[in-house]
């Protein structure tokens, strides 16, 4: 079964609130295994090791929950076009930061 017919039986088996749940839930854990990994790179405030297995599988959580969120908006082409927006300011403040590090030399 793919990953999209998946994700749809589990909004139809769980319900909508539910699935908007568990999606916070997976986000709070994310959040809480990069402060784990940022607090280890930053040696400050040391909360515990993060594997990078860990970390993964944090990630993966909340791509699915992104994808189940993406299957309740249903609405691709404003999902996408606010995704290129978004890129299309990171990349400008990216080009703007060099510029002015250029420009201080």
């Amino acid at each position: 079964m793919k990953e999209e017919q998946i994700l749809k039986k589990a909004i139809d088996a769980y319900g909508v609130a539910l699935q908007v749940t568990i999606g916070m839930e997976e986000i709070c854990e994310l959040i809480e295994a990069l402060a784990r990994l940022n607090s280890a790179c930053n040696r400050f405030f040391f909360r515990g090791r993060i594997t990078m297995a860990d970390l993964i599988s944090e990630l993966v959580d909340v791509e699915i929950v992104c994808n189940t969120l993406r299957i309740l908006i249903n609405d691709d082409t404003a999902v996408n076009h606010i995704k290129q927006c978004k890129l299309k300011r990171l990349e400008d403040r990216i080009n703007d930061n060099a510029k002015d590090k250029t420009e201080r030399k």
